[in-house]
């Protein structure tokens, strides 16, 4: 299916049908990524700014983000409609007036709005996005912070064979019953990102990397402890 498709429309696709109602059990490495949302009270504010959160979806992590920036309107990005109404349901009436949701892709979306964001959010998304460096360069110009959170970079072999087994070990202990294979939502990813182009690509934008360290992105506890490195994130702040 994917080889008529470009990236935007193969997500959508696979997010909007079989895997939207079982999204937010699929990713069980969202508390370890709200866990690493500690580099953001670096720059926590009461103040009313706008922040943009790209790849939103079920806003299993963007939750977070209304107790860090109790003013700010959240602008809610995602290709998956599903995911966003899921997202939705979640929240408090107070919430959901201070949430624009948006059912697009980030280029088309960032190349045709005109507000500048004070932060721009991604939460383990880019791996979906092929031109990501590029979307990342479009963000840069319009925002006055990005934090990138939990993307994949180049594994070595070892790391490899421990994420093979992090995969293996979480279908085991977590069995999902969800019509469809399980290996499509693979499909929609890249294997790993480059955060040494995206460093360059900030810096370029004149932004100051604040953050940048790597992590054992594991879903397993044990292997989180004890397993290489195979995730980076980035906070980066206009200078």
């Amino acid at each position: 299916m994917k080889k008529n498709l470009n990236d935007i429309d193969y997500n959508r696709i696979v997010f909007d049908g079989e895997f939207g109602d079982n999204y937010d059990k699929l990713t069980k490495d969202t508390k370890m990524l709200n866990l690493k949302l500690k580099w953001l009270y670096q720059i926590k504010t009461n103040d009313k700014i706008n922040i943009l959160d790209v790849g939103g979806g079920t806003g299993s992590v963007t939750i977070e983000l209304y107790k860090i920036f109790p003013n700010a309107t959240i602008y809610a990005l995602d290709v998956s409609e599903k995911l966003l109404n899921i997202f939705k349901r979640k929240l408090s009436p107070e919430e959901l007036k201070r949430t624009v949701f948006i059912v697009n892709d980030a280029k088309t979306y960032l190349n045709s709005v005109n507000i500048h964001f004070d932060l721009v959010f991604f939460a383990s998304v880019l791996h979906h996005i092929t031109a990501y460096n590029e979307v990342v360069d479009l963000c840069a110009k319009k925002s006055n912070a990005v934090y990138i959170a939990l993307e994949p970079f180049k594994p070595n072999n070892i790391a490899r064979l421990f994420r093979s087994v992090d995969y293996r070990l979480n279908r085991l202990m977590n069995p999902i019953e969800i019509k469809g294979n399980m290996s499509l939502i693979q499909k929609t990813e890249l294997p790993y990102i480059s955060p040494e182009d995206i460093i360059k690509t900030l810096q370029k934008n004149n932004y100051n990397i604040t953050v940048y360290y790597k992590l054992a992105g594991y879903m397993n506890r044990v292997l989180r402890m004890f397993g290489p490195k195979t995730y980076f994130q980035i906070l980066a702040k206009r200078t």
